[in-house]
């Protein structure tokens, strides 16, 4: 009995191992595919990626990498700043969810910058969540911006019979500066002269004359439109009530203020009008107009003021700003203020660094970076380059703080500390002393100084000096006199080009060149090299300079038509008269980072 008991007990267990062996649930190796991506994306537009991710079992997608399509620091690719583009909205849904088949789908969305970065190739890479040996990559580059349209004086509301209103409109980024064409409709359908006319119509302009008499619906709110010639799916709209208003137009300025420190940042200044029905708002103006600084951005409703470098003599320093109604210029609002002299650092400044460390390696960095006046750098950019290979950023954004000081020998001493304004490995952390004093000259004489001469430097500059980690550090720091920077205010003048690199004081390539309006080299030339490739004197300079960024940075291209070499420069602009550089390459062949600048030519160069 017992024997038949055992062997009954294992025949149940063989039959019961042979039973499982048909019905398992099988899945296969986890995989992930893109199903979404471009080949350029236009810049300022957006472009959802997509990425299915195939037999992970918790179902948990992709994340998403950016960066340059380019070499740097022993890696294939180069970390993005914000001039890449910016990643936002990343998720993933489940499309499926076992036994046998897991599915998910990834999605981020990318917002192209308006300007292509240098190089224009960027790389993302998406890698699976549950094995991170799971990779796949896309490559795309940032193509021209599409054509933008805005109404830039849209009409709210308006009174039946009121004055004709001028509309402008405003084209970005249409290379053939077509304008657009306009339209007067309600509900979708013409309407005109039910609902006012237009006349005058002009590829920026149009003026539009209400009805005499208040319209029925729906043609008291009529649509005007302004659509790109170029790109006639582009257009900008004004939806308008014509409603009669019987209260009378008052104006008035809500953020005035009583005092200004010259050199300080510009202040958005805001006007509010009641009983506008036009909603034409107002018109600004600066009295006097010399010396007090300067009004941009006019908008209906607001302005930009910002004051002067330095405090002028009186009456100039008591300027005035008035709101001017638009549709009934008797009704205003004004406010005095006083320009007190700047604080003693505030504003926006460009620098030079040189350095070296007890190994003989050497070390450059050229930036800007704009102080509060309080302790506070609130916005700067950062080029910085060693011939050790430990530092190499590439436009970087910087913030930091700052502390003044008396100095025994009576200069006006102030300890910076700069540090990355985005997360970055690795990070950048750079501390200097900048010396101001009232007489002091930054001169170009003397080995491991600028070979700029003093002349280029206004009034408010200064000195560096110090040690940042191991380095040893020494340059000049000066008040950025050009806000905005535009390639125009450097077009047709002649420009004296000269390099050398960081640890050496002898120039060892000078030329000069001008730029046309859009940025490009003209009449380039090499004239002297020294210590450089030999044979190239008389050289043509091929190239250009793109658009500044808000911090005064741009990139300068230089080629020679005899050589296949490029070299790509970070310029960051002191005035009209002056940029300077640092080369951006990582190729470049000069052990010490290259430095140099480009300047108004005398007469006599």
């Amino acid at each position: 009995m017992r024997r038949f008991s055992a062997l009954f007990f294992a025949g149940a267990v063989l039959i019961l191992l042979c039973g499982c062996g048909g019905g398992g649930n099988s899945v296969g190796p986890l995989s992930i595919a893109f199903t979404s991506t471009p080949v350029t994306v236009p810049g300022g537009t957006n472009f959802v990626f997509s990425v299915t991710t195939q037999n992970d079992t918790l179902n948990r997608g992709v994340n998403f990498t950016l960066a340059l399509n380019e070499p740097s620091n022993g890696d294939t690719t180069t970390p993005c700043t914000t001039a890449c583009g910016t990643l936002s909205g990343q998720s993933n849904t489940v499309t499926a969810n076992g036994p046998d088949t897991f599915t998910s789908t990834t999605t981020v969305n990318f917002a192209a910058p308006l300007l292509p970065p240098t190089p224009n190739s960027l790389i993302l890479t998406a890698t699976a969540d549950a094995n991170s040996s799971v990779t796949l990559t896309d490559t795309f580059t940032i193509g021209a911006p599409q054509v933008v349209v805005h109404i830039t004086n849209k009409i709210t509301n308006i009174a039946p019979d009121a004055e004709p209103v001028t509309l402008n409109a405003q084209v970005l980024f249409d290379t053939a500066n077509a304008g657009v064409t306009w339209a007067l409709m309600a509900q979708g359908a013409a309407c005109s002269p039910a609902c006012g006319a237009l006349s005058s119509a002009q590829p920026f302009s149009v003026i539009y004359t209400p009805p005499a008499t208040l319209p029925a619906a729906p043609n008291n709110t009529p649509t005007i439109t302004a659509t790109s010639v170029t790109t006639t799916t582009v257009s900008d709209f004004d939806d308008i009530r014509i409603q009669a208003s019987a209260q009378p137009i008052s104006v008035s300025i809500s953020n005035p203020f009583a005092q200004i420190n010259a050199g300080s940042a510009g202040v958005t200044i805001n006007a509010v009008v009641n009983n506008d029905v036009a909603g034409q708002g107002v018109s600004w103006s600066l009295e006097p107009t010399a010396q007090a600084g300067a009004l941009s951005a006019q908008q209906p409703l607001s302005v930009i003021y910002t004051p002067p470098n330095t405090a002028p003599q009186s009456p100039n320093n008591t300027p005035m700003i008035t709101a001017t109604s638009v549709a009934d210029p008797t009704k205003s609002d004004s406010f005095t203020f006083t320009i007190a002299p700047p604080a003693a650092f505030q504003g926006n400044y460009t620098f030079i660094v040189r350095g070296h460390d007890d190994g003989g390696n050497a070390i450059a960095a050229v930036g800007s970076l704009r102080s509060d006046g309080a302790g506070k750098i609130t916005a700067g950019e950062i080029d910085l380059k060693s011939s050790d290979g430990s530092a190499l950023e590439s436009g970087a954004s910087v913030a930091g703080n700052y502390e003044s000081r008396k100095a025994q020998d009576g200069t006006d001493d102030v300890d910076l500390r700069i540090e990355n304004a985005l997360s970055a490995n690795p990070p950048i952390r750079i501390t200097f002393t900048a010396s101001f004093g009232n007489s002091r000259e930054v001169t170009g004489s003397g080995p491991g100084t600028s070979p700029v001469s003093s002349g280029r430097f206004p009034a408010v500059a200064g000195k560096i000096s110090g040690q940042s980690g191991k380095w040893i550090l020494e340059g000049e720091i000066t008040r950025h006199e050009m806000d905005p920077v535009v390639i125009a205010d450097l077009a047709g003048k002649a420009l004296a080009f000269q390099l050398r690199a960081a640890n050496e004081s002898a120039i060892y390539e000078l030329g000069r060149f001008s730029l046309s309006d859009s940025g490009a080299i003209i009449d380039g030339s090499l004239s002297s090299v020294q210590g450089g490739p030999v044979g190239l004197e008389g050289n043509v300079l091929e190239g250009g300079l793109v658009p500044f960024d808000e911090m005064g940075r741009s990139t300068l291209t230089v080629a020679l038509a005899k050589s296949a070499g490029t070299h790509r420069f970070a310029a960051y602009a002191i005035s009209e008269r002056c940029l300077l550089l640092i080369e951006t390459d990582s190729g470049s062949s000069f052990r010490s980072p290259v430095i140099g600048e480009v300047k108004m030519a005398s007469p006599s160069h």
